[in-house]
């Protein structure tokens, strides 16, 4: 888990990020993902942003357009859900036996 791309997107910036499971978990369709031992792959993604504004634009609108930031509370929130959906089930389990 990254909190640096989650923090960059809250900024409605877009990002270039290692293409690792835990920032695509993050930043699904957000962000550009880039082999992280691929020098010339960042390179590459660099200079393309760097040197077309308005792709850099497309794709900055477009974070700003769909991210919404998840908040410790959602976080919370939604792990409590989690464990009593886990709880209940274990609970039913227990009952058929």
């Amino acid at each position: 888990y990254s909190l640096t791309l989650n923090e960059c997107l809250s900024y409605g910036k877009f990002c270039l990020a290692a293409d690792v499971p835990p920032l695509r978990e993050v930043g699904r369709e957000l962000a550009s993902y880039i082999n992280p031992l691929d020098v010339c792959a960042w390179a590459d993604a660099i200079y393309t942003y760097h040197t077309n504004s308005i792709l850099l634009a497309k794709k900055t609108q477009y974070v700003s357009q769909h991210w919404s930031l998840i908040t410790w509370i959602d976080s919370s929130k939604s792990l409590l859900s989690s464990a009593k959906k886990a709880q209940k089930n274990i609970f039913e389990k227990l009952e058929n036996v």
